[in-house]
This record gives structure tokens, sequence and C-alpha cells, in this order.
């Protein structure tokens, strides 16, 4: 089943965003074709995926900081938004953790492929468009953990406010958001953050601010916080 919201106005300040993932997308699926069920072609999408954004190098801090993170009563039923999910690169992280994965992005590029990427996996995927500040049409109450990475660190601070207010609405009490920030001295065209700007945030919409880790990813910080 699929989730979907047809984006009735564009966003004047993600219109940019849109069409840079857009041209990810396009760039990496048009590697494999929709109809060959081959590995080698798959693997090669992958591949050039990470040209985009390096994974090799990210992998295995990931993993390991998610176990950090997580806290064991977690365990592996979770039902989890992956916020800026395009291929779904770091979409298998999150499936040791998932019974049910949302992926959320502003294009819909990349979702077949995440489909194809995981059809094996034992974790049911939905998806949906979202027009870049909200989370509509999925049910309140209803979130257990919220990952983003590699999405947000461009989104305008009035954006990401919009979606604090959803976070706080689709979660559960005692979930956690697990969401990459950019902070001062990062690169050009990142949305800089302040760790009082990301508590602030925080206390804004019911969450407890946990933590702002080094990232784990390319540049920022990770926001580590619980729902209350």
């Amino acid at each position: 089943m699929t989730i979907r919201k047809e984006i009735a106005v564009d966003l004047n300040t993600l219109k940019g965003q849109k069409e840079y993932y857009k041209n990810v997308c396009k760039d990496i699926v048009k590697i494999y074709n929709k109809k060959n069920d081959d590995f080698t072609l798959l693997q090669k999408a992958i591949s050039k995926e990470n040209c985009y954004h390096p994974y090799s190098d990210y992998k295995d801090i990931l993993r390991e900081s998610l176990e950090e993170q997580l806290p064991t009563w977690f365990g592996n039923n979770l039902t989890i938004i992956n916020l800026g999910s395009l291929t779904g690169k770091w979409t298998g992280h999150l499936i040791p953790y998932a019974k049910q994965i949302i992926c959320v992005d502003i294009v819909d590029d990349g979702f077949w492929y995440i489909q194809e990427r995981y059809k094996h996996e034992d974790c049911e995927f939905k998806f949906y468009l979202t027009q870049g500040d909200e989370l509509e049409n999925i049910e309140s109450n209803s979130i257990d953990f919220i990952f983003s990475a590699d999405s947000l660190t461009r989104t305008p601070k009035n954006i990401l406010q919009k979606y604090f207010i959803e976070f706080s609405r689709v979660t559960k009490r005692s979930s956690l958001l697990y969401i990459h920030l950019s902070t001062p001295d990062d690169y050009k065209n990142m949305i800089e953050y302040s760790i009082e700007e990301v508590q602030n945030l925080c206390y804004a919409n019911d969450f407890e601010f946990i933590d702002f880790i080094p990232s784990v990813f390319t540049v920022g910080s990770i926001l580590v916080a619980r729902r209350i």
C-alpha cells in the first residue's frame, strides 16, 4: 500500500532541492532496469548512489551509533519514518528495528527503487510524498522512531519548525528522533543550527533533548530527542 498526497503548490524554498533530488534519483535508477531483476545492475546503481554521498566510510559508524542511541526495549517491531529516503541507502539500517518503514520524500522518483532494493526483507514499506513541511496523511500517535540523514541539512528553519509540529503529532510517547542537522562552519548552502536552537525546537514541541552528537555522516550533528 502506498500513502500518497498530491502536491498542490510547490514551496519556493524547496524548489531547488526537489530538482536536485530528482536528478540524483534519475541518475541512479536509470542504471537499474526496472524490468530486469539483475543483481549486478542493482549493485551498479548502488555504486552510483555512493558517488553522491560516500557510504562505505559511514555505514559501520551509523550502525554502531544506532545501536548506542536506540534503547534495548525498542526491539524490532517499530513503525519508523525515514524522512528524506531518496533511494533508500540509509533505509537498510532501519530494517532490523522495523515492522514497518514509511519512506517520506519531496520527490517520489526513488520509491519504486526502494521497493526493488528491499523486496526480500521481512518489513512492510509504505511511501509518502510530502509537500516538504508536512506529514498530514500519517496517523497521529503512530510512530516509534523518526530517522533523517543527509536531508534536513538544507531545509529552511521555518520549514523545520513546521516539521517538528508534525513530529510531535505523529509520534508516540517515548518515541525517538534521530535527525541529521547542520551546525556552524559546515558547507555552503547548509542551514546552520546552534545547540540552543535545537533545544528550543525540542522543548516547544514536547520533546526531551537528549544529545546533539557529531554526525556519523558527512557534516553537522545528529539530534537525539525523546517524545514526552
